[in-house]
């Protein structure tokens, strides 16, 4: 194969490489929407103030404890470690660091085969970004699910004890 077409079809690797960037992405904003509003309705439905509960109080810290949780993994999933790619005309925070001037020049003197070299070695970091977001995002799936059962727990009990102030919750 000769360098061009080599280079090419490094292109196109990077290329499907960054084009799962968008469903990380989407998945991270919809779970930090949903721990949000799951908070947010926690906050807002627990009220232990004219009763006290144990067991609500409980129900609800390990909830909470698991949504935040959560939106670490979640912030790590979005603002993950961009590290590494040092001296890439490819690398935008590489890039960043140049000047214009220097940033063309550089570009004019690369050769097809120091080209292919950004491109695979682009093409091998972005993988590693994206499997560290995917990781992140499986983590704070894992932990809104766990925190569902204590979620609806609190938020159930907390709504009944509103509705009935005579229920004999512990």
């Amino acid at each position: 194969m000769n360098n061009e077409r080599r280079t090419d079809n490094q292109y196109a690797h990077l290329n499907l490489v960054l084009s799962f960037f968008p469903r990380a992405d989407s998945k991270t904003q919809f779970f930090t929407g949903l721990a949000i509003g799951m908070l947010g309705f926690l906050a807002a439905v627990v009220d232990l103030s004219h009763h006290w509960s144990w067991l609500i109080f409980v129900l609800s810290i390990a909830a909470t404890g698991l949504l935040f949780v959560a939106l670490s993994r979640l912030y790590q999933a979005a603002y993950p470690n961009l590290k590494g790619g040092e001296e890439s005309l490819i690398y935008f925070n590489e890039i960043a660091k140049l000047r214009e001037a220097t940033f063309i020049d550089r570009v004019g003197a690369q050769s097809e085969e120091e080209l292919f070299e950004d491109l695979v070695a682009q093409t091998w970091r972005n993988s590693k970004i994206l499997s560290a977001k995917f990781a992140s995002l499986k983590d704070a799936h894992l932990l809104i699910m766990c925190s569902i059962v204590p979620w609806v727990f609190a938020t159930g009990l907390s709504i009944a004890l509103k509705q009935n102030p005579n229920l004999n919750v512990p």
